[in-house]
């Protein structure tokens, strides 16, 4: 592997991560810290891995010492260890996030890249180290992007369902009442409603990409859900990549906030009316 081989970016394939600071909110879903870290691992991570991949177009990827890992990620993060000094810095990551970064790396296998049948079937044959990274190493070139299947597009479904669902739990502390009254059915129906406001479909990946982020970076990724995910704020309505995708930490509290406020205008919509202490409706409340 030689450190001046710069990989040429793909694209609308991925965004840049921007770290913009903002003071945090107890009540925010997504944890600041936690997540600026998971985007700057994400950017680095892909950079990797477009740099392997036209670095072994070029023939210069090769695979000589033997890890003895037995896992992906395993065999991933000794490699990234072994080359971390000759790695260009826009992909080396911090030696202390080396195991985060390994783990985040190995799930692009798992969410949006693919081995072509050939190359699949070749894996394990490789001279030198027969780790699973290794072996997938040497034919990185042939690299696929994945097609989501109609499960995937399913699962995708049901992450979103499930930002709403924890936004609702969230609020049920400031809005008990209304969250009350709406009883099991009436809080099932409008986690429904919400969850397929087509006004809120972007936000809605997008926070669901963000705890996908948290999640990938501990090496628990949903598979290729994640792509679709991606691909729907990433992509325009006519299946391209959109050119001013950027991604930061505050473009997710943005779109938790939209969810959050959808949700609260429906709450205060069933709210009871207060009553002050000779049983009218409290002044304040009207």
């Amino acid at each position: 592997m030689y450190a001046n081989i710069v990989a040429a970016p793909r694209k609308g394939d991925r965004p840049s991560a921007q770290n913009e600071p903002r003071e945090l909110r107890p009540e925010t879903m997504l944890h600041g810290p936690t997540l600026r870290r998971a985007l700057d691992l994400s950017d680095r991570a892909y950079e990797l891995l477009m740099y392997l991949v036209d670095a072994a177009r070029e023939g210069f990827v090769k695979v000589e010492t033997e890890h003895r890992a037995d896992t992906f990620a395993a065999g991933a993060e000794a490699w990234i260890r072994e080359h971390w000094a000759r790695l260009p810095h826009r992909m080396r990551p911090a030696r202390h996030d080396l195991s985060a970064f390994a783990a985040f790396f190995a799930t692009y296998l798992e969410s949006s890249f693919v081995l072509d049948e050939e190359s699949e079937e070749r894996l394990y044959e490789a001279d030198g180290c027969a780790c699973p990274f290794c072996s997938w190493l040497v034919d990185v070139a042939e690299l696929q992007t994945r097609e989501p299947t109609t499960a995937d597009k399913r699962q995708a479904r049901a992450l979103t369902r499930a930002v709403v669902a924890r936004a609702l739990r969230e609020l049920a502390g400031s809005h008990r009442d209304a969250v009350e009254a709406l009883g099991e059915a009436g809080r099932e129906a409008l986690i429904d409603r919400v969850a397929a406001d087509s006004q809120l479909r972007e936000e809605l990946a997008l926070v669901a990409y963000g705890h996908e982020l948290l999640e990938r970076i501990r090496h628990r990724a949903c598979g290729p859900a994640a792509l679709v995910l991606w691909r729907t704020f990433a992509w325009s309505h006519d299946g391209r990549p959109r050119d001013d995708v950027a991604l930061s930490a505050e473009r997710f509290f943005d779109a938790e906030d939209l969810v959050r406020a959808r949700l609260e205008r429906e709450l205060a919509a069933h709210a009871p009316a207060a009553r002050g202490p000779t049983g009218e409706r409290d002044p304040r409340r009207r």
